[in-house]
């Protein structure tokens, strides 16, 4: 034993560590790669089914164009320099190059009702659509009758999709876009919706300032009558007092009798200001004229407020129509705005009644301080002071008219005004590419995705495939014994290296079939497959004409016979001629059971390879109740010396191939790869053995040799190397 000692250095050593080795857990890039080749014409075939499956998809798909204007809104120029120039709201102006009138406009101008692109219903149907819909009341019973068409709704719908409208927030900037699948129509609609737009402000323009033209000739033609009126007064009382002019020096009273008459007049003016202010909130109150003068800020709020909601009533009930529950309250909105603009209008009239009264107050006052002054004034007569009163007073009158002439003058000239100063920055040309992704990118997306769906059914496939692949899955049997692989034969001879390496295989097998019995060849041999389309006939006939070959006299017994496909069954003689010839076959192994016939004349010598073959005979074969006619035959090979090869059905499905695999000396299980189901192998090496078989040999029959080397089997790789190598 190690002793430690603290004094005495000890020198330690370590062993290697061992090698890292590779998990079953890690992922394994190779055979992911391997998956995908051996898999490669699945995935090939599904990508593409998917892919012609989604051509008419991507075909139906038609490209978009979109274009976009540019312009933009300078504010007005006033006309009065004393004041800014205000800015429209952009807002507002966003929403009427969106109102119904302008779409409306748009649509008929473009005829876009006649576009399959924004009315669906103008382009006829389809026969497939056709049939669907007749198939459809068919199975249903009820025939599909025509509905009311919204054509204008639906394409009004459609246009607004289509358009797009919007302006930069830092800017005086409005954007117009619009999608089509014509590059020209989708350059042509902003444009035009431009020019619509301008012609509709001014025309509202000029319909504005028109209605507030009549209202104020009106009041400027009652204002002359008054003008007029004051003149004449002046003029008549000159006459009957015969006083034309004043020419005495005032004194102090008549100074303060002036000075009355002036606040007289000025309170006379506002009277009258006040009057016309109220007859014109009567007037709008009455529902005459919308327009009043003067009027608060509250009641310009709330008329801007109507209009908004009026545009918006219009864009509800033009999208969902007069039931929409939204309709009802806008209408409820407006309906409120509308009773608050009454209520506002009659409170200013109110107000400005209870002015009125306070202004005839003072005129009272003032009319009795004159009347005071009047009489203090001695040396003043009454009729220079009526003369002043009358002038004061058409003055007064005609300050107030040319105040309205004024006040029309500006509305000309902002008549004469554009309703928009618009600027263009960029107009609508035809796009040169379409919107979005083609047609070439949807296809690689759709090849991608289907490659990729593939790939997971090629590892789903995998993962689920329960087939023979390679001998080595049937390595926890050791009553089953692996003799070889045959590689799959070309039918029509196309491929001779094919065949060269099937020669090989099938010798490999007869060497591994005479290992098994220390170097010599068993004197009787039954192949049997795992189902039924295996190719046991096939295998079997290879294997006897190769030992005939080689020197070794066989007698090759078929209890399985020809097989013809499923449909030669069904067909009557007419159409297949040589039916009826071939339900004459040779007497053979039926005859031999069923009447006892002698073997030498039902053995058929006339092969050219020199094989021996005993048919199957005409009738249906008996069931084997022992092995004592199985023997007889066994017993005439021996004396001819030949090896018996029996071929006979699975042993699952046929109870007399147990009867023959209980005398035979070896017997061959033909498995074919990637058809036959593990189990099913397993059950029938089970069945064999419960027969009295002690080993079962396999063969893997019909054995693609490059897709056997993308397996994770060893044997797979040196079977492909085998194939690629030369006799030698």
């Amino acid at each position: 034993m190690n002793q430690l000692q603290p004094k005495r250095p000890s020198h330690m050593t370590f062993a290697a560590p061992d090698p890292a080795q590779p998990r079953e857990a890690d992922f394994d890039l190779g055979a992911m790669v391997r998956m995908v080749r051996r898999n490669a014409r699945f995935i090939a075939m599904v990508t593409g089914v998917l892919t012609v499956l989604a051509l008419p998809f991507i075909i139906a798909i038609e490209p978009v164009y979109r274009a976009q204007a540019r312009f933009l809104i300078h504010p007005t120029l006033a006309i009065d320099t004393g004041t800014e120039a205000s800015a429209p709201d952009l807002s507002d102006e966003v929403e009427r190059l969106r109102s119904r009138a302008i779409a409306d406009q748009v649509i008929t101008q473009f005829d876009l009702a006649a576009l399959p692109a924004f009315n669906p219903q103008a382009q006829p149907p389809s026969a497939i659509s056709r049939a669907y819909t007749g198939l459809k009341s068919a199975l249903s019973g009820k025939s599909e009758t025509a509905q009311p068409l919204g054509t204008q709704e639906r394409v009004l719908s459609s246009y607004y999709q289509h358009l797009s409208v919007w302006h930069e927030t830092k800017s005086q900037v409005v954007q117009i876009s619009f999608s089509a699948p014509d590059p020209k129509l989708a350059a042509e609609v902003p444009n035009a919706m431009i020019g619509i737009y301008l012609k509709d402000r001014e025309a509202k323009h000029q319909q504005r300032i028109s209605g507030a033209l009549e209202l104020l000739d009106a009041q400027i033609a009652a204002q002359k009558t008054n003008v007029a009126q004051a003149a004449a007064e002046v003029q008549n009382y000159q006459e009957e007092s015969g006083v034309t002019s004043v020419g005495r020096s005032e004194t102090l009273e008549q100074s303060r009798i002036v000075l009355v008459n002036e606040q007289l007049s000025d309170l006379q003016r506002k009277t009258s200001e006040l009057r016309g202010k109220i007859r014109s909130v009567e007037a709008a109150l009455a529902g005459d004229s919308g327009i009043t003068q003067d009027e608060p800020e509250e009641l310009s709020d709330l008329r801007k407020a109507l209009q908004l909601r009026k545009r918006s009533l219009a864009q509800l009930t033009a999208s969902y129509g007069d039931a929409y529950g939204g309709v009802l309250v806008e209408r409820a909105h407006i309906a409120e705005i509308e009773s608050s603009i009454r209520d506002e209008l009659t409170s200013w009239a109110a107000s400005m009644r209870a002015q009125l009264g306070q202004l005839e107050d003072e005129q009272a006052i003032l009319t009795q301080n004159r009347d005071a002054l009047q009489g203090t004034l001695s040396k003043t007569t009454v009729a220079e002071l009526k003369l002043i009163n009358l002038i004061r007073r058409a003055d007064a009158q005609r300050t107030i008219l040319d105040g309205y002439e004024g006040q029309r003058r500006q509305l000309e000239a902002r008549l004469s005004q554009p309703a928009l100063d618009l600027e263009m920055i960029a107009p609508a040309t035809p796009p040169l590419w379409p919107e979005g992704r083609g047609r070439k990118i949807y296809l690689f997306f759709t090849m991608l995705a289907s490659g990729l769906f593939a790939l997971t059914l090629a590892g789903a496939r995998d993962l689920t495939d329960r087939t023979a692949r390679s001998h080595v899955q049937f390595d926890d049997d050791p009553d089953l014994v692996p003799v070889g692989m045959l590689p799959a034969v070309a039918h029509r001879g196309k491929a001779q290296g094919k065949e060269k390496h099937f020669k090989l295989a099938l010798n490999s097998v007869i060497r591994m079939i005479a290992g098994q019995e220390g170097g010599a060849l068993p004197r009787s041999l039954m192949i049997t497959p795992v189902q039924a389309h295996d190719g046991a006939r096939f295998v079997g006939y290879r294997l006897a004409r190769e030992l005939v070959a080689s020197g070794q006299g066989v007698l090759l017994i078929d209890t399985v016979g020809p097989r013809e496909p499923w449909y030669i069954e069904h067909l009557p003689a007419i159409l297949h001629p040589d039916k009826a010839h071939s339900e004459i076959a040779p007497a053979g192994l039926a005859e031999h059971l069923r009447e006892g016939r002698d073997l030498g004349e039902l053995v058929d010598c006339t092969d050219p390879d020199g094989l021996r073959i005993l048919h199957r005979g005409n009738s249906p074969l008996p069931p084997l109740e022992d092995a004592q006619a199985i023997r007889a035959i066994l017993k005439y090979a021996s004396t001819h010396r030949l090896m018996a090869i029996f071929i006979c059905p699975p042993a699952l499905s046929s109870a007399s191939t147990t009867q023959i695999a209980a005398v035979m000396e070896q017997v061959l299980m033909v498995i074919r790869w990637g058809h036959s189901p593990q189990d099913a192998v397993r059950a029938s090496a089970d069945h064999l053995q419960l027969a009295g078989v002690n080993r079962v040999l396999s063969v893997l029959n019909r054995v693609d040799a490059r897709r056997q080397a993308l397996y994770p089997f060893g044997d797979g790789t040196a079977f492909a190397h085998a194939a690629r190598a030369d006799a030698w």
